[in-house]
């Protein structure tokens, strides 16, 4: 499972991430990246392994796109446009497998 914080604006670097406290007077503490320092990089800098996406605005409504292919594989087997487009459109964000 993902977490989505609605109303947050994506960070231009960890400086202006709203998640990042301070440590102390020369560190910053980042919650998902806690071993990593950039104290004193420029201010659009992001860490390497940053686990924060940007999701793309304005956006419509996000669907599970592959349950809605499976429904319309079982009762419109034979409405390729539609199936085309589905499986064409444009990804907001990328499937997630459980372990």
């Amino acid at each position: 499972m993902i977490v989505i914080i609605k109303g947050m604006k994506f960070p231009k670097g960890c400086d202006s991430c709203d998640l990042v406290q301070d440590y102390d007077e020369d560190s910053m503490c980042c919650p998902f990246l806690r071993s990593e320092s950039w104290y004193g990089a420029a201010p659009d800098y992001r860490l390497e392994h940053c686990p924060l996406i940007g999701i793309p605005t304005p956006h419509g409504r996000l669907i599970d796109a592959d349950r809605f292919l499976a429904w319309l594989e079982e009762f419109h087997p034979n409405d390729v446009a539609i199936m085309s487009g589905v499986k064409n459109a444009r990804t907001v964000i990328e499937a997630e497998v459980s372990e």
